[in-house]
C-alpha cells in the first residue's frame, strides 16, 4: 500500500530477474501495492518506457555471427554448394563453423531473403 517508485521497482526486478511490470503486478497480487497505486505506477511506467525506448542491437545469433565472421561471399558459396548437393549439411556446418539448425537459417536467408532470427530483449 505504500508508494513505489520506478527506480525501486527496477532495482528489485533486476534482483529477482523479472521485468518491472511483472514485479509490480506481483506486489499487487500479494497485497503490497493497492490497485490505485498499481494503476498510477503502471501509468508512470508507460511514460517512462515512452521516454526511454529499448536499445537496438543486442546479442548476435549464431547465424549472424557466422555470416559476419565468414562474409557474405564465402557463406553464399557454401550454401550454394549445399543447395546443389555438392556438399553435405555436416560439411556445410563445418565450413561455416556453426551447427546445422543455423545453416538452415543461413540457407533461408540467402535463398529467399528471409531475415535472420534475432534474440529479443525483455523490457526493463
Amino acid at each position: 500500500s505504500s508508494i513505489w517508485d520506478i527506480n525501486e521497482i527496477q532495482r528489485l526486478a533486476r534482483k529477482y530477474k523479472v521485468t518491472p511490470l511483472a514485479f509490480a503486478t506481483r506486489l499487487l497480487i500479494l497485497g503490497r501495492m493497492n490497485p490505485a497505486s498499481y494503476r498510477n505506477w503502471k501509468d508512470s511506467w508507460n511514460e517512462y518506457l515512452d521516454q526511454h525506448p529499448a536499445k537496438k542491437g543486442g546479442i548476435a545469433t549464431p547465424a549472424e555471427r557466422s555470416l559476419n565472421r565468414n562474409g557474405l561471399t564465402y557463406t553464399t558459396l557454401v550454401i550454394d554448394a549445399l543447395n546443389m548437393e555438392r556438399i553435405t549439411p555436416v560439411s556445410a556446418s563445418k565450413y561455416l563453423n556453426v551447427s546445422y539448425p543455423y545453416v538452415e537459417d543461413l540457407r533461408l536467408h540467402i535463398a529467399f531473403g528471409e531475415p535472420l532470427p534475432t534474440y529479443r530483449r525483455q523490457g526493463e
